[in-house]
């Protein structure tokens, strides 16, 4: 035996023994209970059960009285209608009485309130109460705190008189931590909205889970009518059923993650959640926690010097052995020296310092003779970085979950993804903005390459890009719609947006004249405040020079402001009828169009529709967002350029999030909101939008139509330019960049975006194009007995383009009366920047259908990329009808005019398209299969009304997966279809009491509700209960039985495809089908749900369109199936379409190669190079030890604070186009570096910049 493996024991011994040290120091030391019910009257009968329920438990776990804290609102066993006085039952076959003659109250009626309980937690009482009414706790006590009631949106009812909010509960906390009250806490509660409650909790080592997500109520279970109301909640019966089936006793070894792990939606009928984020050890270690820390009386006590003869006669036995070891080794030692052959006299061996080891423990008394040494250290430390090297990485991917929003739609289409991620989804006047936020996965391939590395002392960048995959999602399935667990993607950085007030003041289009060098229009308008500040003013003289008293003056200035308005908009009417706008305020809505309501500016100005346009449009090549509203103006709201539109740190495992507090209105069309190039007598009422297909980076097309059937073309630009250079085109471009090149390093970017130290990014808008689109049908009368409502906002929409010779060619769809239209477009390519494009508009349209349209129709193209023969869907919005339109050659189309009934479409045919009465919503068109093309574009769409006797509210012609013979419905319908299935017997639902005051003038079979005091329509009541099958054989006549009725019903309001098409999200409230909505506008709300496909799930997956930007494949990763996206998820070079990183590289090469230090000029090479080069971590430094980042683009030395910008896919920076050009050898490369990298993206993956 060597003696090195000798000496390995000692610390081995070590480690064992100060790891047991170390887990008995972990542990709590005692354990108590709070069960609190906040709810009086006898209907809340299952309440008070509830809490004995859990009473009962804990207590028969071993947690004694006095570490009980019981809080009884109401003593519903001595209630005179109790049919069994003296007891209380949670079931109704009565088997146990929860009441009982042990039971200890501690707090009674009247007392239980939010003070008392407050003053409970934080020990904040009188020296006056008892020691029984005390939560006598330290920092090495587990707590249970369980509570059940009424409650809502962040507040629970007490007792129907007083609230405790989720910050009052939040803070309680935080001061029994800063107290040491606690050593870890499970809080479960169990009421309507029960997570919000937890929401705000900020304390550590906090466990919390409840009920019921926001919006969704907490159901009772069965009844018992002999007792004549619910004897118990769904959630708690799940609960105890645990408890009582798998924790038997105080070894159990269940965990709190199995008990969470047996909740569903099936048993609970609402989604319970589980908070881990304030545990520490985050998910993992709070799962791990066994039940019995909280539930059971398991107490540990420190070792503290006292005597334990087990491990003492353990430790004995191992030092004997060590010490027989020891001795073995060194007669072998001495054995071989002796046996030596040679005998030569040699020199006096330098003396050699002797280790001193650690003495053996070998006597019986050994324990007062421990030592404890450098061994038993090293062998600690080995554990423990063992341990640590083998933890599993924590998850980082944030799942797609059900959101739901405080609003609802009224029109249909009211959500839409963006080219990057983002979701706009409407409400009835403003806009939800909802921004991604993505996993820093490049710097968890870095940890991976460097434990890699160091555990073997090479890597290999194949193996990286294999094992990434496989290492960031263990498990594969990260997105489970558990509603436990971390946070869900989309639930931070979201941005509510009103969009409807105050009206726009036509002065925002003012910079868009000023770039096209054209005089404003109402350079002379002037707002209300500017008129009455004048009237204001002088007034205030006159009342001074009279001489009245203070309070006199403020009533007179009052009186005459008023007068002054009154006078002001009086003369305005009468200025307008004589052409003049000179007083008329510009923040005034003045109508538009000929419409009776819009067209004297009387629209509520709710929102009509929305539309992102293509990727690279606004700051950063971000898109902006559309939004036309009621009013019949379209704004363009987007990032204004400031520098401070990202989160000031990253959360944990995540990228810096773009935040939207930057973002404004940038200009607008319609109503007096024109652009150059319109006529100024124009004021029109837009009745839809639609953006053209990406064209290039800073270029788009935007077509409007109004309610005159006008549809003009709007080419949009953007480029950098100094605000006081009055160059335009091409020639401000090669200007600005000039002007650039001569900006110092220094400069940091005060007033700059990305275009430099004094630039900013200018909107050239222009409308280039206007032409009428007329279908062969006349307007019609609405007196004719035949007249048809028609008219949508959803017509127009463009095709892909295709690019020949030179040209590049789309249609244009619009729909008329009965009618859909495609008109040809064709620009000339390239589009020079700057310019106003050589634009061709058919003088007729290509192709056209006669059909039976009613109102909101609308078209959808499939996008099979440049095709010839274009194909698509039109929605009438009853029926879908498939379509092709051929861009190249064809028949000449022409119609002549006519009537709707010449052409058969005033009414729909019943024999050729079935009667339905349930109008199609939205509908996505899926990307097409390129290896087996189906005979109509692939589709899934949904209609207005989702109910349980209805299956055409989703329709989809989307073939199986190879590995399945069934088509499996998204996630998204999966969950609507699983509340709508939900039956209760009609008589429960009915008979139920709304009687504000709990009178005793009800029923007593008035309950079987929810815990909602918000909305208490929906009652849930498990089928399987009914017939007794859950529980007996035989049929329990205490249940109620009779015909059922479904009590759930879903509007849907819009549907949307991510940018891949791997992902979709569906917007929908839910109604009930019983009752009439209640409430005002506090009550509204809807959800949005979502499908996605499973990462690793998909053996091949699809390759995406080359123009896809990073952002979108990053997105399409985690959640489309789709593939692994170059410069992030992979080593490999980022795709680089348009050449940006091929011609900067090329440029800086030279500086790259000879860059020098700045400190000591020293020449600077690479740190610690690896095979992986793309890893960000890679640094350059000198000899004399100055270490810099470098340029995630070119690779250039970041040596002055401040002069990167951060990718917002990959977290890597990039230094400015200004910094950048400095390093440039010539003037002629330093205007090529500028042009590049103004409108430029990170040379790591491709993703866009944050400011």
């Amino acid at each position: 035996m060597k003696f090195s493996s000798v000496l390995r024991l000692p610390a081995l011994l070590a480690a064992t023994l100060f790891t047991t040290a170390a887990l008995v120091e972990a542990e709590h030391t005692s354990n108590w209970a709070v069960l609190v019910s906040t709810s009086r009257f006898w209907f809340n009968y299952r309440h008070l059960a509830n809490v004995l329920s859990i009473y009962r438990t804990v207590k028969r776990l071993g947690i004694p009285d006095s570490q009980i804290i019981l809080m009884l609102p109401d003593d519903m066993a001595c209630n005179p209608r109790n049919a069994f006085p003296g007891t209380v039952y949670s079931n109704a076959d009565r088997a146990v009485d929860l009441y009982g003659d042990n039971i200890e109250v501690d707090y009674r009626g009247y007392e239980v309130t939010v003070e008392n309980f407050i003053r409970l937690l934080t020990d904040r009482v009188g020296e006056e109460m008892p020691r029984s009414k005390r939560l006598l706790t330290d920092d090495r006590s587990n707590i249970l705190v369980y509570m059940t009631g009424h409650g809502g949106n962040e507040f629970l009812k007490f007792q129907d008189a007083e609230e405790i909010g989720a910050f009052d509960l939040a803070d309680a906390f935080e001061q029994m931590w800063e107290k040491k009250r606690y050593h870890e806490i499970l809080f479960m509660i169990d009421t309507c909205q029960a997570n919000t409650m937890y929401s705000k909790l900020y304390s550590p080592n906090i466990i919390a889970t409840g009920s019921s997500e926001l919006d969704q109520s907490s159901y009772s279970h069965h009844a018992d009518n002999d007792v004549g109301v619910a004897v118990i909640d769904r959630y708690t019966y799940y609960n105890l059923e645990f408890l009582e089936t798998e924790v038997r006793d105080t070894s159990s070894k269940k965990t709190v993650g199995d008990l969470f792990d047996s909740y569903s939606y099936e048993k609970i009928h609402s989604h319970a959640g589980v908070r881990y984020d304030l545990f520490r050890g985050g998910a993992e270690a709070a799962r791990s926690r066994l039940v019995t820390d909280f539930f059971g009386n398991v107490q540990n006590v420190e070792v503290d010097g006292t005597k334990n003869t087990t491990l003492e006669e353990d430790m004995l036995a191992l030092s004997k052995t060590i010490a027989a070891l020891r001795q073995k080794a060194e007669e072998e030692e001495a054995a071989l020296k002796k046996n030596a052959t040679t005998n030569t006299k040699s020199s006096p061996a330098p003396q050699q310092k002797k280790i001193q080891f650690a003495k053996p423990l070998t006597d019986d008394n050994w324990w007062t003779k421990k030592i404890f040494g450098a061994t038993a250290l090293a062998g600690c430390a080995a554990f423990k970085g063992d341990k640590m090297n083998n933890a599993k990485p924590k998850q980082k991917y944030l799942p797609l979950r059900e959101i739901t929003l405080n609003s609802r739609p009224l029109v249909k289409r009211a959500i839409t993804f963006s080219c990057d991620g983002e979701l706009a989804v409407a409400a009835d006047d403003s806009v939800h903005i909802l921004v991604p936020e993505f996993p820093d996965i490049l710097k968890r391939r870095e940890e991976k390459e460097k434990k890699r590395q160091e555990a073997n002392g090479s890597a290999s960048a194949d193996n990286a890009a294999e094992d990434s995959s496989s290492d960031e999602d263990p498990d594969g399935n990260p997105y489970e719609s558990y509603r436990i667990g971390v946070r869900a993607q989309y639930s931070e950085g979201s941005l509510h947006m009103p969009v409807s007030y105050p009206p726009l003041d036509p002065r925002i289009n003012k910079e868009l004249f000023a770039a096209a060098d054209i005089p404003f229009p109402y350079d002379n308008i002037t707002t209300t405040e500017d008129v009455s500040d004048d009237s204001d003013a002088n007034n205030g003289e006159e009342d001074e020079g009279e001489g009245e008293d203070d309070e006199d003056d403020q009533e007179d200035e009052d009186d005459d402001e008023d007068d002054a308005e009154s006078d002001i908009y009086d003369s305005e009417e009468e200025d307008d009828n004589e052409g003049s706008d000179s007083l008329r305020p510009a923040n005034r809505p003045f109508g538009a169009g000929y419409g009776p309501i819009t067209g004297v500016g009387s629209s509520m100005n709710h929102v009509v529709c929305m539309a992102w346009s293509p990727p690279g449009l606004g700051i950063n090549r971000r898109p902006i967002l559309a939004i036309l509203t009621g009013a019949g103006v379209v704004a363009m709201y987007g990032d204004s350029g400031a520098l401070a539109n990202i989160l000031p740190r990253a959360n944990d495992g995540m990228v810096q999030r773009r935040v939207l507090n930057s973002w404004i209105v940038l200009w607008g069309v319609g109503e007096r909101l024109m652009v150059p190039g319109q006529q100024a007598d124009v004021s029109e009422n837009i009745r839809g939008i639609a953006w053209a297909r990406e064209i290039s980076p800073g270029q788009a097309l935007l077509a409007t139509i109004n309610d005159v059937k006008e549809i003009a073309i709007i080419c949009v630009q953007t480029v950098w330019a100094r605000p006081d250079d009055k160059t335009k085109g091409a020639a401000a471009e090669e200007s600005n960049a000039r002007n650039e090149t001569s900006t110092g390093a220094g400069d940091k970017g005060t007033g700059s975006v990305s275009g430099g130290s004094n630039q900013t990014l200018t909107w050239l808008v222009y409308e280039v194009a206007r032409f009428k689109a007329d279908g062969p049908h006349p307007k019609g009368d609405i007196i004719d007995p035949d007249w048809v409502p028609h008219g949508t906002s959803f017509g127009l929409n463009w095709s892909p383009w295709l690019e020949t010779d030179g040209l590049r060619s789309c249609v244009l769809s619009f729909i008329d009366r009965n009618y859909v239209g495609f008109r040809k477009i064709t620009i000339r390519s390239p589009w020079v920047r700057g310019e106003p494009p050589e634009i061709q508009i058919g003088t007729k349209d290509t192709c056209g259908k006669c059909l039976y349209m009613s109102t909101d129709s609308f078209v959808e193209f499939e996008d099979a990329g440049p095709v010839k023969t274009l194909r698509g869907l039109i929605a009438t919005p009853f029926h879908l009808k498939p379509f092709e339109v051929s861009l190249v050659g064809g028949p000449d189309f022409n119609f002549t005019p006519h009537t709707p009934k010449d052409c058969g479409t005033v009414y729909s045919d019943d024999e050729v398209d079935p009667p339905s009465y349930n109008p199609i919503v939205d509908l996505v068109v899926h990307p097409p299969n390129p290896s087996e093309q189906s005979p109509m574009p692939l589709f899934s769409l949904i209609r207005m009304s989702a109910t349980a006797t209805n299956d055409d509210w989703y329709q989809t012609n989307v073939p199986p997966a190879e590995d399945s013979t069934t088509t499996n419905p998204p996630q998204w319908a999966r969950d609507i279809a699983q509340k709508l299935e939900i039956a209760i017997p009609a008589d429960m639902h009915l008979r139920r009491s709304y009687d504000e005051d709990d009178s005793d003038s009800g029923s007593d079979s008035e309950e079987l509700d929810s815990d909602s005091d918000e909305e208490d329509d929906d009652l849930e009541v498990d089928p399987a209960l009914l017939d007794g099958s859950e529980n007996s054989d035989e049929e329990d006549p205490a249940i109620p039985t009779g015909p059922e009725i479904h009590p759930h019903r879903f509007r849907m309001h819009g549907l949307t495809i991510s940018p891949g098409g791997g992902a979709m999200a569906v917007l929908a409230s839910a109604h009930s089908t019983q009752h009439p909505e209640r409430g005002g506008w506090h009550t509204i709300r809807s959800s949005v749900f979502f499908s996605y496909k499973r990462r690793h799930s998909v053996a091949s997956p699809s390759p995406l369109p080359p123009a896809l930007m990073t952002e979108a494949r990053l997105f399409e990763y985690l959640y489309g199936g789709g593939p692994p996206v170059p410069g992030i998820t992979t080593p490999a070079p980022a795709l680089d379409p348009h050449g940006q990183n091929t011609r900067l590289k090329a440029l800086l090469g030279p500086a790259v190669d000879n860059q020098t230090c700045d400190h000591c000029g020293m020449a600077l090479t690479p740190v610690n190079p690896t095979a992986n080069t793309a890893l960000s971590t890679s640094l350059v430094g000198c000899e004399k030890r100055h270490v810099f980042s470098k340029c995630a683009t070119t690779g250039l030395a970041v040596q002055v604070p401040g002069v990167t910008r951060s990718c917002g896919a990959c977290g890597l920076r990039t230094m400015r186009a200004e910094v950048m050009a400095k390093r440039a050898p010539d003037h002629n490369s330093r205007e090529a570096v500028v042009k590049e990298m103004r409108d430029g993206v990170c040379g790591g993956c491709g993703g866009k910049f944050l400011n």
